[in-house]
């Protein structure tokens, strides 16, 4: 992590699980919730170290009692870098307080350390904050939290904005159990360098400037702004690179998860086919637009293309699954689950 002046985190404080059963509302039951959450170093202050969890009625005196006592000096334009410390200590105190897993991981009890010295000693244990977060605090289940340290690429990238050289890709280890992995293009964006280079879907690669994929470097080779990749072919079962190769420039790009929309007429019906890729809020228009379509095309089958997409904003799901019917009105669309400590609140408070 390079120098920063505070962290953000994502983490997983809920699940959600929906089906396509859609409301023009929904009623919502606390009970299942898949969810990101993310915080930075201004949003937790006191420490929960020996205490009961506070719940929602009293955090906003809390954050409130934070906010008045940090107005006695102007410190916008006053940078102070937080040290590694400082950022174990928000880690943990932010999934103290809200992480879905908590009571699977031991050392994020309320009663866990007495002091705060003894949270500090064990927080020092580990090389830095990303050790603490992914070696220390993760639940073994957890596959969706996960650290960054550049807030502002994180907010674009949940608004669809993001920097990529269009070529969406897959990959998997070749052969199987082997160290090698081999890249497969699962689908191009338009207006892209990919696009310009004649990447198709299908396409196989497994060299990126020269050097083998394999588990320990493709992160690290696939993450330059420009590189080149090394096409390969599959014969008879074998793996073998092609010799040709081709440059790929990345650059911010607007992703409209709306990737393919269109009507298959077939002899007894019309059949819309949305190919959808992300829950992305900013594109809603684009979603609604799209049924109007189908709409004013009478189809009377849909086809909802969701493989590769990645997941997102709650609402537009729950906006997608009306414009495909209505006919559920005030039956459940989806329920929320917290961890103990918010479930039982919201539960006894709903």
């Amino acid at each position: 992590m390079r120098s920063i002046n505070f962290c953000c985190f994502i983490f997983l404080v809920s699940k959600l699980f929906y089906c396509l059963f859609p409301l023009r509302r929904p009623t919502i039951n606390f009970v299942t919730k898949k969810f990101r959450f993310f915080f930075n170093q201004c949003n937790l202050g006191a420490s929960t170290i020996g205490k009961t969890m506070k719940f929602p009625k009293t955090l906003l005196l809390f954050f409130c009692l934070i906010v008045l006592s940090g107005c006695h000096e102007d410190l916008d334009d006053v940078i102070k870098p937080a040290t590694s410390l400082d950022i174990k200590n928000f880690i943990w105190r932010g999934m103290n307080e809200i992480y879905l897993y908590k009571d699977e991981v031991p050392d994020l009890a309320d009663d866990r350390f007495s002091t705060q010295e003894e949270l500090n000693e064990f927080l020092n244990t580990f090389s830095s904050p990303e050790d603490l977060f992914y070696n220390g605090l993760v639940a073994a289940e957890d596959d969706f939290s996960f650290l960054v340290d550049d807030y502002i690429e994180l907010e674009k990238s949940l608004d669809g904005i993001r920097v990529s050289n269009g070529m969406e890709f897959g990959l998997r280890r070749y052969p199987e159990g082997s160290d090698q992995v081999l890249g497969y293009v699962r689908y191009v964006l338009p207006n892209t360098s990919a696009e310009e280079k004649g990447i198709q879907r299908g396409y196989l690669f497994n060299t990126v400037d020269g050097v083998q994929l394999t588990v320990e470097n493709y992160s690290r080779l696939l993450e330059p702004e420009t590189y080149t990749i090394g096409f390969a072919k599959k014969e008879n079962g074998e793996i073998s690179s092609t010799g040709e190769t081709v440059i790929l420039d990345k650059e911010e790009y607007n992703t409209n998860p709306v990737f393919i929309a269109k009507i298959i007429p077939t002899e007894n019906a019309k059949v819309g086919y949305l190919m959808y890729n992300g829950f992305t809020g900013t594109y809603d228009s684009f979603l609604n637009d799209t049924f109007g379509l189908f709409k004013a095309e009478n189809i009377t089958h849909l086809v909802l293309d969701l493989r590769y997409n990645g997941g997102g904003s709650v609402e537009t799901a729950v906006d997608l699954g009306s414009m495909i019917t209505g006919q559920f009105e005030d039956e459940v669309f989806y329920t929320e689950q917290w961890n103990e400590d918010y479930q039982t609140y919201f539960e006894e408070n709903e």
